[in-house]
Parts: structure tokens; sequence; C-alpha cells
């Protein structure tokens, strides 16, 4: 009888279960995907895979120093 009880609550629970997966699991697994491509706005078509090498830039380069800014400033907002 548990075992039962125990396959219909799985089967209400399924309809959530996938909607959350479609709506939070897939979205954090294409933008995970997308942040080792050199993705551009204006040229969508026009991508291709490469690497760590956006994530050396943004914590070597230039542009850390103003990210660390506007995380202060959010912070400091919020």
């Amino acid at each position: 009888m548990k075992k039962r009880n125990n396959r219909k609550a799985y089967r209400y629970l399924a309809p959530a279960l996938i909607s959350i997966f479609i709506v939070t699991v897939i979205p954090i697994i294409y933008t995970v995907y997308i942040s080792f491509t050199n993705y551009n706005m204006f040229h969508m078509d026009d991508y291709s895979l490469v690497g760590f090498s956006n994530y050396i830039e943004v914590f070597t380069g230039k542009i850390r120093s103003r990210l660390l800014c506007a995380g202060v400033s959010v912070r400091a907002c919020g």
C-alpha cells in the first residue's frame, strides 16, 4: 500500500519538477555554455568556443576594476 502511495505522489509531483527543470536548470546550463564562447549581441550567428579566455580577461584585465567598482556600488546601495 505504501509503494502505491509513493507512486501516486511522484505522479503529482512530476509536472512541477519538470516545470522547475525547464524554467531554471536549462537556462543555467545555456548561460554556462554561452560564457565559454565569444557570443556577441551584434553578431548572433557568428560565434565559436573560446574556452576560459573570457574568464581570464575578466579577472586579469582592465574590466576587473570596473566590475569591482560596480559590485561595490551595488552592495553599498542594496
